[in-house]
């Protein structure tokens, strides 16, 4: 059995190459979409990881401007 399948005790990680991981990256910057690159603000509270690109429905990644 792998350590995923075990119940790891680790945050899902973001997988769409812009190193985001279990530390927040406070309230500034912008979420960006790794299929079309769309950004939109970060909203305070709410992961990029968890919203979805208002133009393609990809997922969003994190990045400070």
């Amino acid at each position: 059995m792998s350590e995923k399948d075990q119940g790891s005790d680790s945050a899902p990680r973001c997988h769409c190459g812009c190193g985001a991981g279990i530390t927040g990256k406070g309230p500034a910057g912008v979420c960006v979409c790794s299929a079309c690159g769309h950004q939109v603000p970060h909203e305070p509270g709410t992961p990029c990881r968890e919203v979805k690109c208002p133009r393609c429905g990809g997922d969003m990644c994190r990045a400070s401007n």
